[in-house]
C-alpha cells in the first residue's frame, strides 16, 4: 500500500504515480515526500539532533519552544508556568529552586541561607514561606535559623544564630532580665 495515496502496490513505500512527483525532500518521520520547500519544517529530535519533518510530524510529535522558537520532540519539552521550554533554554534561562525542586526563571530566584547554614537558591513562593530577613545582617535566614532577641535599646528584633553569637545578644537578654528583677 502506497504510504502516501493509499492505492495497492507489490513493493517499496509508494506507487508510480506519488513516486514519479518531484519532491524536494522527504520526511524524516514519515518518509511522505514534501514537494514545497515551504513545508519542510526543521525540528529537534530527543537526541537534540535535527530533523526535517512535514506539516503533520511537526504539529503530532514536536512542541514550539516559547523561548527560542525552536520545534523539540515533546518528550523532552518542559511546561513551565504555562511556557513551553526546550532543553538549551531550561538550561540557559531556569534554574531549580532548592526548596521544592520546581524550575523557576533565573532572574526571579532569591539568594537565601538555608536551614543547613549553606547559600542556595529559591523561588519566590519558598522565600517567602520559609525566610526572613535577619535583622542585624540583612541577609535572607531559613526560619529554624532565626533567633528573637532585643537589641541595645531593648527593642525586639530577629536575627540569625550567627548574629546572635557574633553581637552576643545573649548579653542584652541578661541585662534585661537583670532591669526586671531590679524593679
Amino acid at each position: 500500500m502506497c504510504v502516501k495515496c493509499g492505492n495497492e502496490i507489490d513493493e517499496g513505500m509508494y506507487c508510480d504515480f506519488c513516486d514519479s512527483e518531484e519532491y524536494v525532500t522527504y520526511c524524516d518521520a514519515c518518509g511522505d515526500g514534501i514537494k514545497i520547500e515551504d513545508e519542510v519544517y526543521t525540528v529537534f529530535d530527543s537526541d537534540g539532533d535535527e530533523r526535517h519533518v512535514c506539516e503533520h510530524c511537526r504539529d503530532e510529535n514536536y512542541t514550539e519552544c516559547d523561548h527560542c522558537g525552536e520545534y523539540h520532540a515533546n518528550s523532552v519539552m518542559e511546561r513551565i508556568n504555562g511556557w513551553d521550554v526546550c532543553p538549551s533554554c531550561l538550561e540557559k534561562l531556569y534554574e531549580t529552586c532548592e526548596d521544592c525542586g520546581d524550575y523557576c526563571e533565573r532572574d526571579e530566584m532569591c539568594l537565601v541561607i538555608n536551614w543547613n547554614g549553606d547559600e542556595a537558591y529559591v523561588c519566590e513562593y519558598c522565600r517567602k514561606d520559609h525566610y526572613e530577613t535577619c535583622d542585624a545582617c540583612g541577609e535572607l535566614i531559613h526560619e529554624a535559623l532565626m533567633c528573637d532577641a532585643h537589641d541595645v535599646c531593648g527593642d525586639e528584633v530577629r536575627v540569625c544564630q550567627d548574629c546572635y553569637v557574633r553581637h552576643d545578644y545573649a548579653r542584652f537578654e541578661a541585662e534585661d532580665d537583670d532591669m526586671e528583677e531590679a524593679v
